[in-house]
């Protein structure tokens, strides 16, 4: 599955490839023992997507951590985040519906200092 890492510390965003066990990919991207899944809507090309980003649960109580956002959702979030397709209709991750390119252009993510 295509997804796109987004990470903070780094000030960076890439796309990666998750095979085998979707959840503890996630795990081990954004690196934690915990995630949590925020869905959003962003306009990309001129389209609207579907997303899921997932975050570590407990990222607001991680010491010296980073955050960022975008201009597209109301507020900022903690660490590294996976962004991922989401089906609508059946709930389903499916794969990032753009790459990290597109996606931090048209949806001016900032990383926000510690």
């Amino acid at each position: 599955m295509k997804a796109i890492v987004i990470d903070p510390q780094k000030k960076e965003l890439r796309d990666i490839e998750i095979s085998g066990d979707k959840l503890q990919a996630y795990y081990e991207n954004i690196g934690c023992s915990t995630v949590t899944a925020v869905n959003a809507q962003f306009m990309v090309n001129g389209e609207i997507i579907h997303a899921t980003i997932w975050v570590d649960d407990e990222g607001l109580f991680v010491e010296d951590q980073s955050y960022w956002f975008s201009n597209q959702y109301p507020y900022p979030l903690a660490g590294k985040g996976i962004l991922v397709g989401f089906e609508a209709e059946t709930g389903d991750c499916i794969d990032a519906p753009v790459c990290a390119e597109d996606f931090k252009r048209d949806c001016s993510v900032t990383f926000l200092a510690q």
